[in-house]
């Protein structure tokens, strides 16, 4: 699933599990009965998220590996976001007072008295109504997109599809920084959502590093390693792409917070 698929439902769009694979601890039937930490939890009101350029030999990296990634940690429009990093670029999202969101990356946001909001892509003429929920996330999209969180504020469930057929992505927390991604698309192998297969926690039982090693149709293997600031909002992800392979590169992405 590309990053065009996912414009459907969010910013840069949207993104489960149904590649064919070996069970694993982070499967959902499998995840412990464990309420998630507020530490691990998703940020909120990302307003910037700037790709430093990379580099390796002299060479950009895009030249060496092309990288496609998800940020599942990271949604300021309600879902992970997709990243194809093959250049450095910035990205920026505005809100309104009330946390609603007025721009975003490929959207363009007029806000209603009722609490919707008319939505315009910025590449074409495809204008929706979508809905917030009290704490100002997306909640609805269009007639046929919903978006659904935990009560620590992650992502848990996105519906999408059209008249004829709808389809949800499960996202299933466990214990430790664990989650896995599930779905009931038919076809396990054109719509599939990496799950870490490995996650490490930081002394503050904060999640420092993940690895991701699944659906390579959509994604490339890839680590992802975390920096924060004093209030536990990443600041920082290095994001190693086929970091196995001797072609591996590490792209710095920067996260930003309330800007004004």
């Amino acid at each position: 699933m590309n990053t065009n698929i996912l414009a459907i439902l969010a910013i840069s769009t949207l993104l489960a599990g149904g590649c064919t694979k070996s069970k694993k601890a982070t499967d959902p039937e499998k995840l412990p009965d464990a309420k998630p930490t507020p530490v691990n939890s998703q940020p909120a009101r990302v307003c910037e998220l700037v790709v430093d350029p990379c580099l390796r030999d002299g060479k950009p990296c895009a030249e060496i590996s092309q990288c496609n990634v998800t940020l599942a940690r990271v949604n300021p429009e309600g879902i992970p976001l997709d990243l194809n990093l093959d250049k450095a670029f910035t990205w920026s999202w505005k809100y309104a007072a009330d946390g609603r969101l007025l721009e975003s990356p490929q959207y363009t946001y007029t806000l209603k008295e009722n609490g919707s909001a008319e939505r315009k892509s910025r590449e074409g003429d495809r204008v929706e109504t979508v809905t917030f929920d009290g704490d100002g996330r997306l909640a609805l999209i269009g007639n046929f997109g919903k978006i659904t969180y935990t009560a620590d504020g992650r992502i848990a469930s996105v519906v999408q599809g059209g008249q004829e057929q709808v389809h949800t992505i499960h996202y299933a927390w466990g214990e430790k920084g664990t989650f896995a991604v599930s779905h009931d698309y038919p076809d396990t192998e054109e719509v599939c959502e990496p799950g870490p297969s490995e996650v490490r926690l930081d002394a503050r039982d904060r999640v420092e590093e993940e690895k991701f090693s699944e659906c390579q149709i959509n994604y490339s293997p890839f680590n992802l390693k975390y920096e924060y600031d004093a209030q536990n909002r990443p600041t920082a992800i290095d994001v190693t792409c086929y970091p196995a392979e001797p072609t591996a590169v590490t792209w710095r992405l920067k996260l930003k917070y309330d800007c004004k």
